[in-house]
């Protein structure tokens, strides 16, 4: 299956308020902490008001919870050390390299820094449910 467009996430080649919803799935994660305000801000622009964003990632929260409470079992081990840092096994190189691993709060509030409104936090459905979050939120619409 070949995508529609191929592009780069920073810089989208749609016109202001061109899209219906974004949705990133396993991204934000691969940004340095001080760029994603900007990628955050390319994505409310080409939304259209009172369009949608869905972002999926690692949780900070539910890494430190599930390395506590089974901090005996390798593989649970193994999928919190892939959230916090990648996958440096792939041989794909620093692009699987994570930057940084988000609480809950944290990105609810770079989410709204950016101008995005009623953040909800709902269950991750991609990669590791257990582990990581989604959050979507509107751009907002007046």
């Amino acid at each position: 299956m070949q995508p529609d467009v191929e592009a780069d996430v920073t810089d989208l080649p749609f016109d202001d308020g061109y899209a219906d919803e974004v949705h990133a799935i396993h991204i934000v994660e691969h940004f340095p902490r001080g760029k994603i305000g900007d990628v955050l801000a390319e994505w409310l622009r080409v939304l259209k008001p009172g369009g949608k964003l869905v972002v999926e990632c690692p949780c900070l929260d539910y890494v430190l919870d599930a390395m506590t409470r089974y901090k005996e079992n390798q593989e649970v081990y193994m999928r919190c050390m892939l959230a916090l840092y990648g996958d440096t096994f792939s041989g794909y190189g620093k692009h699987m390299n994570h930057h940084w691993c988000y609480s809950i709060n944290e990105m609810a509030t770079v989410l709204a820094d950016v101008g995005f409104k009623g953040m909800q936090l709902e269950k991750a459905k991609y990669h590791v449910p257990w582990r990581d979050m989604r959050m979507e939120c509107t751009k907002d619409g007046t």
